[in-house]
């Protein structure tokens, strides 16, 4: 199967197509009728029997199975029809994919196909945009436009600047990965105004930005760096405001996400000393600051300056720092105490390689 078919479909869509050994039984015992003719066969069946379709017939079994399935969570049935349909991607024009995700009486399952396959054909990605502003496209064929486009930087910009909801937020991750310095242009501003009140969407997309450009360049001796130093002074107060006052969940993860990411050990402290933050959140925060705990070991000169990493490797121990705490013991940077000595031998006993996913590559 082609890789490059792979179905990306945002939010609580499936993102990918996993051939398992999952009886198709499990849909047919949920949905009965419906799926009742694949009921003894494995999601890798489904696809094979329907890979070499009629395109017309397929789009039209799809349609009916997803009528069947109006939750978002349930769609993930069809994800073998899908990644069929994708397969015939060269059966299609541009201009016929276009018309597909524009039909109204399509679901967002069938969109996020037609989506893909445009995609995938290397069609022109600026005829996606006007998609955005179509009030008939349901939210989540347009995030999926936003997210797996293969759109510029400026292009990415006019999506951002057009949008308020969840595209925009798709935008500006994507923004920041290709152009952290536009990235500060388009979310900063969005402060200037006190008496704005901001939409959560917009701090999760300034949050995105300002991380995203402080963790480029905090290790640099450049004007960026002394820029990303002051962006952390004004920025880090109001994520810590917001993870204290939002009541969305989503808003405050992200608040700590990016303070995780800004390389500053007053907030790794805060972080990880900190009772309401959860277990998940805290160990994402370990493994970006793999680098910041073996300094912080390395020119510590008392327990005091090590309390918080000793704490963390316990919720989560990364081998390189216990590396870290041996030598520093051994050279006798600080009188190694029971804890100290514990850590380590957890260390040994339970620690785990440094995650490498969050670096640049």
């Amino acid at each position: 199967m082609k890789t490059r078919g792979k179905l990306i479909l945002t939010g609580i869509l499936i993102v990918a197509f996993v051939i398992a050994c999952l009886p198709a039984s499990v849909y047919a015992t949920i949905y009965q009728s419906v799926f009742a003719p694949y009921s003894n066969m494995t999601e890798e069946e489904i696809f094979n029997s329907k890979k070499n379709a009629d395109p017309s017939e397929l789009i039209s079994e799809i349609a009916e199975l997803e009528k069947a399935l109006p939750a978002m969570n349930d769609k993930f049935a069809i994800t073998p029809h899908l990644m069929a349909l994708i397969e015939m991607e060269d059966k299609f024009t541009a201009d016929e994919l276009i018309t597909l995700i524009k039909d109204p009486e399509t679901g967002v399952g069938l969109d996020s196909a037609f989506v893909q396959m445009y995609v995938n054909k290397g069609a022109e990605a600026s005829e996606l945009i006007p998609l955005l502003n179509d009030d008939t496209i349901a939210k989540e064929t347009k995030e999926h436009i936003a997210a797996s486009g293969d759109f510029s930087a400026a292009e990415l910009s006019e999506i951002f600047s057009s949008s308020n909801d969840n595209v925009a937020v798709i935008a500006m991750k994507r923004i920041a990965v290709l152009d952290d310095e536009l990235a500060l242009e388009l979310v900063l501003p969005m402060f200037s105004d006190t008496k704005k009140t901001l939409t959560d969407e917009e701090y999760i997309s300034a949050f995105l930005g300002v991380a995203e450009y402080c963790e480029n360049h905090m290790d640099e001796a450049t004007e960026e760096a002394i820029r990303a130093k002051e962006l952390k002074k004004q920025m880090i107060p109001i994520m810590k405001n917001i993870y204290n006052t939002s009541s969305n969940d989503l808003l405050k993860d992200q608040a700590i996400y990016a303070m995780a990411r800004m390389g500053d050990y007053d907030v790794f402290t805060y972080i990880i000393e900190s009772e309401d933050i959860d277990f998940d959140l805290k160990v994402s925060t370990i493994e970006r600051n793999v680098d910041l705990m073996i300094e912080q070991v390395s020119t510590a000169a008392t327990l005091d300056e090590i309390d918080t990493i000793l704490m963390a490797m316990n919720l989560h121990p990364i081998i390189e720092v216990g590396e870290a705490l041996e030598k520093a013991v051994a050279e006798n940077n600080f009188v190694a105490n029971k804890d100290v000595l514990y850590t380590i031998d957890f260390i040994e006993s339970n620690g785990i390689e440094r995650v490498n996913k969050y670096e640049k590559g």
